[in-house]
């Protein structure tokens, strides 16, 4: 498969064995941007462990397969969809939303910026699902007990 670790993967690597964990994230932090959660996980990128480079080739599978089937739970819980109907949709969804796409490579294929720009997406998702399943159930969280 062509899909290789980029040069963001080697810096993040690089700099959580140079620094470590906590020194990475300060150093990145201070001086990089504020997209904190992309940071954070290109930071836990296992570059320098993966010999084999494997992971820039399942990682996109995952998040591929993450993105429908959040979908999916989405169209079951919101759109009372059996679950055939609800993979149709989300299979459809994810089809529009491949098009609508600036970069198909860096938004699946990097692992950096699948990070930055896909993970959101999918996060975003559960977020909804599971503030579908609170406000059924009845239950008051925190945050979400003064909007439901």
């Amino acid at each position: 498969m062509f899909n290789v670790y980029q040069t963001d993967d080697y810096m993040a690597s690089y700099g959580t064995r140079e620094y470590g964990l906590w020194g990475n994230f300060i150093n990145t932090y201070m001086t990089w941007g504020g997209r904190y959660f992309g940071y954070t996980m290109n930071m836990l990128n296992p570059v320098s462990y993966d010999r084999s480079d494997i992971l820039p080739k399942v990682y996109p599978v995952f998040l591929v397969l993450s993105f429908i089937g959040v979908s999916a739970l989405n169209f079951k819980a919101y759109f009372r969809n059996s679950s055939g109907e609800a993979l149709k949709k989300s299979f459809m969804l994810f089809f529009f939303y491949t098009l609508l796409l600036i970069s198909i490579p860096e938004h699946y294929y990097w692992v950096a910026g699948a990070n930055i720009y896909f993970m959101p997406a999918i996060l975003s998702g559960l977020l909804l699902y599971f503030v579908k399943k609170i406000k059924i159930q009845g239950r008051k969280y925190g945050f979400f007990s003064r909007y439901s």
